[in-house]
């Protein structure tokens, strides 16, 4: 879940690509994403409150929007726009898995 959050997070920031028309708002859908991921790998109770008040936020907040969101078409040169997100959102997911531990203070366990 966690490649996918970070290619629909990158996309958010670039703009008339063919990834933010079809999904409307990215950036809110890869949070979603992301706290699902690690709500779905952390069970305490602070990771919990956490990523769940995130995951609740960000659906509430995509369900308000769904309601006044305009779509405007995505330009001709849509393809390079979305290979850019999908090259720079795996850069960033490969950086965070990579980093992890010294970031946040939480290594991964690679078996």
């Amino acid at each position: 879940l966690m490649i996918p959050a970070c290619i629909l997070t990158v996309a958010g920031f670039i703009t008339n690509s063919y990834i933010r028309w079809q999904v409307r708002n990215p950036l809110l859908t890869g949070s979603v994403l992301w706290a699902t991921a690690h709500l779905w790998t952390n069970g305490d109770l602070s990771s919990i409150l956490l990523f769940g008040v995130f995951a609740i936020w960000s659906l509430m907040k995509l369900i308000t929007l769904r309601r006044s969101s305009v779509r405007l078409k995505p330009e001709i040169s849509w393809f390079w726009r979305d290979f850019t997100a999908v090259i720079f959102g795996l850069t960033i997911y490969l950086t965070i898995y990579i980093c992890h531990g010294y970031l946040f203070g939480v290594g991964l366990a690679v078996q």
